[in-house]
């Protein structure tokens, strides 16, 4: 919404609880896998989504076993994940 249409966007007094909330939930999920790798980038408050599907891709090389935030891009769609988890056959998604 900050980008593409501010004007719709819609802020009230509660939003700010919300993120906050969230951001703990985040920290408590990832508590939950060890040590993740977070690939989460960002350029000047925004995030850089080029660089988050980079990383993700050499964390996924370096066989990492839990990451964060991440990040694929396919025919110009993207997809986060919150939590990518290497089983033995593969890979599961947490969202």
């Amino acid at each position: 919404m900050d980008k593409y249409k501010p004007e719709e966007k819609a802020e009230d007094a509660t939003d700010d609880s919300r993120m906050e909330a969230g951001t703990e939930v985040g920290k408590l999920a990832r508590e939950l896998f060890g040590k993740p790798v977070d690939v989460t980038e960002t350029v000047n408050g925004q995030l850089n989504l080029p660089a988050m599907t980079d990383r993700t891709q050499v964390e996924i090389e370096h066989e990492t076993s839990v990451i964060c935030e991440a990040s694929f891009s396919y025919q110009g769609c993207y997809c986060a994940v919150d939590i990518l988890k290497r089983e033995n056959d593969g890979w599961a998604g947490n969202i």
